[in-house]
């Protein structure tokens, strides 16, 4: 990846905030099982648990996110 296409801590929190926004927005007028597929339903409610039951790794760095 070069350097024009990296993105800052602050841009990424950015982004996550805005997609957030969006997605409580779409989520007044749309079923999640419109806005998703039943797979990633699962997924996130998967991890939901995972956190809730401090069932993680911290990492960090992205290549210890990808290796474990």
């Amino acid at each position: 990846m070069n350097q024009e296409n990296t993105l800052s801590e602050t841009e990424i929190l950015e982004l996550v905030h805005a997609y957030q926004t969006i997605q409580k927005f779409l989520e007044k007028f749309l079923p999640l099982e419109q806005l998703y597929t039943s797979e990633f339903i699962n997924s996130i409610n998967d991890a939901m648990v995972d956190l809730d039951h401090k069932n993680y790794v911290e990492v960090n760095s992205f290549d210890d996110f990808v290796n474990k």
